[in-house]
């Protein structure tokens, strides 16, 4: 984790002069809900027309962590004050 972090912070070191869109699998692209507008970011990012995209993928785990990983509460209890809790979700 702490590597991965320290990725985070030199990809925004080296990206700070860099015209860039930042998207995120979570917030941009789990739901296929919200693929069109993701994409319409990206075509505005890259000054194109939007177009209407879809996709035939379909995700394959479609359960909570909590609803799959028996002992979660006792897992979001042990990681609350560590790094790894924002990955403890509800």
């Amino acid at each position: 984790m702490k590597q991965r972090l320290n990725y985070l912070d030199f990809e925004e070191e080296s990206l700070k002069n860099i015209p860039h869109l930042r998207l995120s699998y979570e917030d941009d692209l789990s739901k296929g809900s919200v693929h069109q507008k993701t994409m319409e970011k990206v075509f505005g990012f890259l000054n194109v027309d939007n177009v209407v995209v879809k996709t035939r993928l379909k995700k394959i785990n479609q359960y909570k962590a909590q609803e799959i990983i028996l002992n979660y509460d006792e897992l979001k209890k042990y990681f609350r004050n560590s790094i790894y809790s924002s990955f403890m979700v509800d």
